[in-house]
């Protein structure tokens, strides 16, 4: 499985982002943008599409912001439930909740 997010954060946030992630689904940090947990992989990217002003564009703006963290997966399924889980903390944090 994979999945983009992509985040609106501030260049050079990007280390809190990756301590912040590995925090939230208690995973390793491999490297400043790499974090692996159990199967799970995230990489936090610079998105080379970003663009400020395109980024505040409703509805499709998002695919232009900043940075994005990539996940992969490699064996998913839904009954995995910790799995499930860690992407739903995910998905919080990059939406600042």
């Amino acid at each position: 499985m994979f999945c983009r997010i992509y985040l609106c954060i501030k260049a050079g946030d990007s280390d809190l982002c990756t301590q912040q992630l590995a925090a939230v689904i208690n995973a390793q940090i491999i490297s400043e943008r790499y974090i692996e947990k159990d199967g799970l992989s995230l990489e936090i990217r610079l998105n080379e599409d970003r663009d400020i002003q395109k980024a505040k564009e409703f509805p499709n703006g998002f695919v232009h912001f900043p940075y994005s963290i990539e996940i992969e997966a490699e064996h998913f399924s839904t009954h995995q439930t910790s799995v499930v889980d860690d992407l739903n903390k995910i998905f919080q944090l990059s939406m600042g909740y």
